[in-house]
């Protein structure tokens, strides 16, 4: 016989699965309208009420508050209650705390830092009355405990939109909320608007809370058409910057945006200078302190380093600048979960309000009605107190008979039993006929709030205005439009230094701040010398050459100083063959001419050989026996090319017949025979180019020969003039004016 019920496996996984998300989106992740809390924030400021922690009060610690939360409201983790404690007890989370914390709640730079339950103390603050100020059994909906030993309210009657005042955050299953903090001057201004004109477009509002407002302050550099935007849908992106001010060589950061860190954006500008890419910034100071919860330093190098090339670089790297994702859903009043734009928001808030004011209006006026019924039980019998004396010695039960006798209600005659002799005086008659007054006066007020809804509307606003009165601060966050900062290229970020790059012949790198020096003169480690040297400036790559055909790229920047033996070459690459003797370190858009030994060349840029692989990049193809001869710049104003053999041969070619390629073997140059390559017998020997105003002059010895452009300038491919005897074995050439 069975005695447990049976369900198909996917119709079972379905039906906890959707109870679970149900739960998580009503009762733990999304805050409700009416008090901006979710239901573990609800409770740790409930149960702080029931201990009597006003903010009038002597605090109580952290860990007799979330005991009391988790055996009567909320049955899950310690760590998890006591967390939404602290957040609400941050003056950098919270716009306005709920709760007062004494001992170490957190910091600005590390919110996690808080010390542990059993340390701090806390109770509520002024701001929390605002929650929980209305609070009794007509305003909330009370619903039984966890274990239905007590009742709780399910949510508290908030005098204020808290909900946007302190925004939320959450996750719940398929959805989550994003509400940024507002300014409660504004949105309470929004909410008196409103009540005075539901019909109010959504731009005047849009004038009164232009956009959410911080408590670390910053500047908010969104568009009014983006903040409008995410005013009307409730959606979109805040885009935050931290503010600074520039004194003495100094530029100060003051305000971060909202959940920035300090100690991390000073690790990531730290991060910038030890790379090289801020090399305008001296040193870094955090001059944080209590006074100053935000004050990081940077000391320039001088008066001209803080530019728009500079900020931008901080802007795009750092947290100094930060968005804020903005997705308003919430639980309305009818207990579903809803997303949309301010305007209905505050709408919907507003009509809670009202009903909540009424409420409590009708509770007042039951508690005055119940007096002024006893009252007049009370003055009922003063003229007949001796008889009312006599009733009460004489019967066993006099209740009924003074019923009888006087008229008089139940309630009236338990309360005249209940009345001491000395009450009975003539004072005491005296003083029930004023308080009578009074109350009907009451009454009749309270009855005009409950039928009249325009009265009820301006006694509302009153009651907000006084909240402003009370609870409002300025606003914190600017908005002030500007361009959103763009990602710099490296290399433009590089000083533009001048510098010599030297490499050793057992591999070592090093580069000089200045082209005035001897290569030759630096010092090096025993039995090295050196090898090649190259001068040109820190922002340009410095390229090398093996003998595969690869080309490599060092970070000219980052190579060590030359006041040292430098660093193994290997550290910046892995070569896949020799390396040759050329380097280069040219502007990236520089052309450049390439030619094997065998005759065959293209024009190329440094763009084309730069390699972030540290294997490199292969640019040229080399057939068997071939090796890169020469890799040299173009000028703009060259024109011809002029090349050698070993042989003796000079062939000069127009450089428009060169073809431009990124990689490849190029085109036949000049023409060599197989036989001499083979042989070794003839190779391309050197290569010059040549403007209009320029010519060539070759050195052989002590000997010297001017070329003429007519005798030899030729066709691409041709094997050339063969020079004179005496001039065939050429140890240079040059360009001459």
């Amino acid at each position: 016989m069975k005695t447990h019920e049976q369900l198909p496996i996917d119709l079972y996984t379905k039906e906890a699965y959707r109870n679970y998300a149900i739960y998580v989106i009503l009762d733990r992740a999304i805050p409700h309208i009416e008090d901006g809390l979710k239901p573990v924030q609800r409770r740790i400021i409930y149960a702080m009420s029931q201990l009597g922690l006003r903010d009038i009060s002597k605090p109580k610690k952290s860990s007799r508050t979330v005991g009391d939360v988790l055996g009567k409201f909320h049955p899950h983790g310690d760590t998890a209650c006591y967390d939404a404690m602290v957040l609400m007890a941050q003056p950098f989370s919270y716009q306005h705390p709920l709760i007062i914390g004494q001992g170490n709640w957190g910091s600005v730079d590390d919110p996690k830092s808080f010390a542990a339950m059993r340390y701090t103390e806390a109770k509520l603050s002024k701001y929390a009355q605002v929650v929980l100020q209305d609070l009794n059994e007509a305003t909330a909906q009370w619903i039984p405990n966890f274990d239905g030993a007590l009742k709780e309210p399910a949510t508290l009657p908030a005098r204020l939109p808290n909900i946007l005042i302190n925004g939320a955050s959450g996750i719940a299953v398929g959805m989550a909320t994003d509400i940024p903090p507002h300014n409660l001057k504004e949105v309470t201004h929004a909410c008196i608007e409103i009540l005075k004109n539901p019909d109010i477009s959504d731009d005047a509002l849009y004038q009164i809370m232009p956009g959410p407002d911080y408590p670390t302050g910053a500047e908010i550099i969104n568009s009014p058409s983006e903040l409008q935007n995410i005013f009307n849908t409730g959606q979109g992106i805040i885009r935050q910057r931290a503010t600074h001010i520039y004194e003495d060589s100094q530029l100060i950061f003051n305000e971060l945006p909202h959940q920035a860190s300090s100690s991390k954006v000073i690790k990531q500008i730290s991060d910038l200078v030890q790379s090289k890419k801020l090399s305008q910034i001296k040193y870094i100071r955090d001059e944080s302190d209590e006074a100053d919860p935000v004050r990081i330093v940077l000391v320039m190098r001088s008066n001209r380093c803080v530019n728009e090339q500079l900020m931008n670089l901080l802007y795009t790297n750092t947290d100094l600048e930060k968005t804020h994702r903005v997705n308003i859903t919430y639980i309305n009043s009818n207990r579903k979960p809803i997303q949309t734009g301010i305007r209905a928001l505050l709408s919907s808030w507003v009509q809670y309000r009202e009903k909540c004011v009424i409420a409590r209006i009708t509770h007042k006026l039951n508690t005055v009605l119940d007096r002024l019924h006893v009252i007049e039980g009370l003055l009922t019998i003063y003229d007949f107190i001796d008889e009312v004396i006599q009733i009460i010695r004489t019967e066993q039960d006099p209740e009924p008979k003074l019923i009888k006798r006087f008229s008089i209600t139940e309630r009236q005659a338990k309360t005249i039993l209940e009345t001491k002799l000395k009450q009975l005086g003539q004072l005491e008659e005296i003083s029930l006929r004023d308080e009578a007054t009074k109350l009907k006066s009451l009454k009749k007020e309270l009855s005009n709030l409950i039928s009249n809804p325009s009265d009820r509307c301006i006694y509302i606003q009153n009651e907000l205005r006084e909240d402003i009165q009370t609870h409002g601060v300025g606003r914190r966050s600017k908005i002030i439009h500007r361009e959103v900062a763009k990602n710099i290229p490296a290399s433009e970020t590089i000083s533009k230094d001048p510098c010599c790059v030297i490499i050793s012949k057992k591999g070592w790198v090093r580069a000089s701040k200045t082209h005035d020096i001897q290569p030759k003169d630096v010092a090096y480690k025993s039995g090295d010398s050196l090898s090649s040297y190259v001068r040109g400036y820190t922002h340009w790559p410095t390229i090398l050459f093996d003998d595969s055909g690869y080309a490599y790229s060092l970070p000219t920047h980052q190579l060590p100083s030359v006041r040292t033996h430098g660093e193994p070459i290997t550290k910046y690459i892995s070569p896949n063959g020799k390396i040759t003797q050329h380097l280069i370190n040219t502007h990236p858009e520089q052309k450049l001419f390439v030619i094997n030994n065998q005759g065959y060349g293209f024009i190329c840029t440094t763009q084309d050989l730069i390699s972030r692989n540290k294997s490199g990049k292969r640019f040229i193809s080399l057939p068997e026996g071939a090796s890169i001869q020469n890799i040299s710049p173009l000028k703009v104003e060259d024109k011809y090319l002029v090349i050698t053999t070993q042989q003796g041969r000079v062939l000069i070619i127009e450089l428009s017949d060169v073809p431009q390629l990124t990689k490849g073997k190029g085109n036949k140059l000049i023409q060599i025979q197989k036989q001499d390559l083979i042989e070794q017998a003839d190779q391309v020997l050197h290569t010059v180019s040549l403007s209009d105003t320029k010519s060539c002059v070759l050195f052989s010895g002590k000997r010297k020969i001017s070329l003429s452009l007519s005798e030899h300038l030729g066709k691409r491919g041709k094997r050339g003039v063969l020079l004179p005897r005496g001039f065939r074995k050429i140890d240079s050439c040059k360009a001459q004016d």
